[in-house]
């Protein structure tokens, strides 16, 4: 119950999700939840070969079962935490049989599948003594039973085949989107910029954090996050949270931001594509601009059109600082969070499913549990 309502609450309120916790693992989580209960009333019921007939109770029996779902778990915390056990009472028992138990040849056909050869017919025999005598079908209610029966089945089996082909079709899902941090490498302050990923910098300190001091006309510098899987940014606001230290004076400097990918693990040369056309991603800080304080944050100026990496590409980044007047301000990065940790904050990552085929692997099973049915199988071939 906590985990259905805990993925409602992030898919439809929050609209985010755990990174690598793909949507339809979390839908595939909550329909196992929702209908699992009445998932095996309809097993039941098939096995019992009686649809028609107990089709009341299984309603009555899936009320009754999810009424039951909070006192089942608040007795198995009272066990699991309790010192003492409590009492246990034996559910009344007739032993009047009224039906045959002759359902039991699809499980057996099951076991001899998952199990191979090691399985043995089970024979299914009445009791030697019972409380009263089987009272059997007549064949035309038993082949009616067994007929609906089956066709519940057939549902269930295209139920679940289109379920497990609309999941193959979903291309893509959502990840919660994380601030990518800037990282140079060599001696601060004059750091080359490298790399920017969801790794916060360590340099400790202001004196010992990477910086770049503005200029008049303007200084770009690049950064890139190389060699990524298929993904796709989806559409949003960008934003650049920029920290920056110095200045002096009627400072007022401007910094621009732009993004773009790259096919290869390079990002020279890269296509700047955020902001879209017709927008801007870029404002002016110092001391006599609306944003004297650090650190400061740009976002783009409309919603920006999805973004595509291909595989082994890369997302770039590049920020554009300008020195308009007084003095030189400088743009910290890779240092520590609060202090130096300039970041772009892209909006959700969009990653496809990958692992669905790998549901196929299940018919595999006989391969690895039927010993010698395989040893068999090499033996012939010798």
């Amino acid at each position: 119950m906590v985990g259905t309502i805990a993925w409602l609450m992030s898919e439809i309120v929050f609209h985010a999700h755990v990174p690598g916790w793909t949507a339809v693992l979390g839908w595939s989580l909550l329909f196992s939840n929702v209908f699992a209960l009445p998932l095996m009333n309809l097993g039941g019921l098939i096995l019992e070969e009686a649809p028609a007939r107990d089709l009341q109770g299984v309603w009555g029996a899936l009320v009754l079962s999810f009424a039951l779902v909070p006192f089942q778990g608040w007795a198995a915390a009272k066990g699991l935490f309790g010192k003492d056990e409590g009492p246990w009472f034996r559910t009344p028992k007739t032993g009047r049989v009224t039906d045959e138990v002759h359902h039991l040849r699809r499980l057996n056909l099951l076991r001899r599948w998952l199990l191979g050869p090691r399985a043995r017919r089970q024979d299914i025999r009445p009791p030697a003594h019972p409380a009263a005598p089987i009272v059997r079908r007549r064949n035309g209610v038993g082949r009616r039973s067994r007929w609906l029966g089956w066709g519940v089945a057939v549902t269930m089996l295209i139920a679940f085949g289109g379920l497990a082909w609309l999941s193959s079709r979903a291309p893509v899902v959502d990840a919660a989107g994380n601030p990518l941090y800037l990282h140079g490498s060599g001696t601060a302050p004059a750091c080359v910029a490298t790399t920017f990923d969801q790794t916060i910098g360590a340099r400790p300190t202001v004196p010992t954090s990477c910086s770049i001091q503005s200029a008049a006309g303007g200084v770009t510098t690049t950064w890139g996050f190389t060699n990524l899987p298929l993904q796709t940014v989806t559409a949003g606001t960008w934003s650049f949270v920029m920290a920056w230290t110095g200045g002096s004076g009627s400072t007022n400097d401007t910094v621009s931001v732009a993004v773009g990918v790259s096919v290869t693990a390079s990002c020279a040369g890269f296509v700047a594509l955020i902001p879209n056309a017709g927008t801007t991603w870029t404002t002016t800080y110092g001391s006599a601009t609306a944003n004297p304080t650090s650190p400061l944050t740009v976002t783009t100026s409309a919603v920006q059109a999805p973004l595509v990496i291909t595989a082994g590409g890369s997302l770039c980044l590049s920020v554009t600082l300008t020195h308009n007047t007084g003095g030189r301000p400088s743009m910290l990065y890779d240092g520590v969070a609060g202090v130096a940790d300039t970041r772009v904050v892209p909006p959700s990552i969009v990653v496809p499913e990958s692992v669905l085929g790998f549901v196929g692997l299940a018919l595999l099973i006989p391969i690895f549990t039927g010993r010698k049915r395989w040893l068999a199988f090499l033996k012939a071939r010798r």
